[in-house]
């Protein structure tokens, strides 16, 4: 399976990260997220996590996970 570079901004839920296998849930900027930062959620064997990445961050997700 081939990887992709997207951009955080871009992700969706689904989406599978290569590096670590986990999957995005839910991005959100919300009103306590600083400017230019965007909310992940991302979830593995039913642990979930939230990480707080730049909106611009390249994020490598395995292609073809989230049609």
């Amino acid at each position: 399976m081939t990887t992709v570079k997207v951009q955080t901004r871009f992700l969706r839920p689904g989406d599978v990260t290569a590096g670590t296998g986990e999957t995005i849930v839910s991005i959100s900027a919300g009103v306590h997220t600083p400017q230019g930062k965007m909310d992940v959620v991302l979830e593995k064997d039913g642990t979930t996590r939230v990480a707080c990445w730049r909106s611009y961050t390249l994020i490598n997700i395995k292609e073809g996970t989230n049609q």
